[in-house]
């Protein structure tokens, strides 16, 4: 019994350590608790997918930082970590699902205002669509019986060799 209370007391001081790094970074609290999340039961390896296990607690944990009015700085930090995880711990499968679960954060939350109705201001103007797609108000080739537009060159009015179809 005594080597599982050591091995527990070793455990919980080096806990200890790692919330410090992430207090003195200015981080969450829960970064670290989804970092350890990404370690196998053993921690010596990551795990390579989300586990349904995994996501529910990733969702109690992300309830207690809404609880706390917290959310938002949650989810920023952790697109870092999971920024983190794909570049420094190449695991991608697991930054991904990550990703994801923020994403549905974000929706669920409502970090995002997503009621905004984007109208181009111009979208009648003839001459602001050409300069905003850089092509010019071109004339519109004339249907047969009709006066031809300004501008326009019937093929034969070409100067140079004649084409030969």
């Amino acid at each position: 019994m005594s080597d599982d209370s050591e091995l527990e007391k070793q455990f919980d001081e080096k806990w200890a350590e790692v919330l410090q790094i992430f207090e003195k970074a200015k981080m969450h609290p829960i970064c670290p608790k989804i970092l350890l999340m990404f370690h196998t039961d053993d921690g010596n390896a990551l795990r390579q997918e989300w586990t349904k296990p995994m996501v529910e607690s990733f969702w109690v944990y992300m309830e207690e930082a809404h609880a706390a009015k917290t959310h938002k700085k949650a989810v920023d930090d952790l697109i870092r970590i999971a920024h983190y995880v794909n570049t420094k711990m190449n695991n991608i499968m697991m930054a991904t699902g990550l990703l994801v679960l923020l994403n549905e954060c974000v929706l669920k939350y409502k970090l995002v205002n997503l009621d905004v109705n984007a109208k181009f201001e111009a979208e009648d103007d003839v001459s602001a669509t050409a300069a905003v797609t850089g092509g010019k108000a071109r004339p519109v080739p004339a249907k047969v019986g009709e006066r031809m537009p300004d501008g326009a060159v019937r093929p034969d009015q070409l100067a140079g060799n004649k084409r030969k179809i």
